[in-house]
């Protein structure tokens, strides 16, 4: 299994890219500013 970082994951094209990239079964981890409202599609572990 790939592992990938995304920088900037809460925004509209890092949430897009999170959810394609866990479809293909990659390891996904994301770097944000903060915790913000928007990051409530994204779990976190």
């Amino acid at each position: 299994m790939s592992r990938v970082l995304i920088a900037g994951g809460t925004g509209l094209i890092g949430q897009h890219l999170c959810r394609r990239l866990l479809e293909q079964g990659y390891e996904v981890a994301v770097l944000s500013r903060s915790n913000s409202q928007k990051s409530h599609a994204i779990s976190y572990s």
